[in-house]
């Protein structure tokens, strides 16, 4: 019997977990630097973006090139209205394009949505427990983004 192994020859098994820790890792930095500094730094979506071409090649292969690009297209393409009307920030839009590039196509469509879910309902409870009532509520949605990532995370991990 030899030793356990922590990677597995393979590669594929123990790698989506470890991508999915650094993607949470990268959301949760993300969320605290949108808290503290109203702004998530490019370099930060740099590395997120390069990182998950890397994952994705080594678990795809050549292919992974395509999968991450594929899920850094759609989140950009299908919310631009949103950062046009102002819905969403510079900042946002990027966050959910390198989360794409880590997950492929069709995890984002499913962090999206959940990422819109939290969104949704951190708003209602920033208008109900506000007390000024006038204009836009605004929130940093790169929260409502760590929630999404955690929910995708959680969901495939346990």
């Amino acid at each position: 019997m030899g030793e356990p192994e922590i990677y597995p020859a393979a590669g594929k098994g123990g790698s989506l977990e470890i991508r999915l820790i650094v993607l949470s890792v990268i959301c949760l930095i993300a969320a605290i630097m949108d808290i503290y500094s109203c702004k998530v730094r490019n370099y930060l979506i740099i590395t997120g973006v390069l990182t998950g071409y890397l994952f994705n090649c080594h678990i795809h292969g050549i292919q992974g090139l395509a999968v991450s690009t594929a899920g850094l297209l759609i989140p950009l393409l299908s919310m631009m209205a949103f950062y046009r009307l102002r819905m969403f920030g510079a900042g946002d839009l990027k966050l959910f394009a390198m989360t794409g590039a880590f997950t492929g196509p069709k995890d984002i469509v499913f962090i999206m949505v959940a990422a819109l879910v939290a969104g949704a309902v951190i708003g209602g409870l920033k208008i109900i427990l506000s007390e000024e009532r006038e204009g836009p509520v605004k929130i940093r949605f790169a929260i409502p983004t760590f929630v999404g990532v955690a929910a995708y995370s959680l969901g495939l991990l346990f």
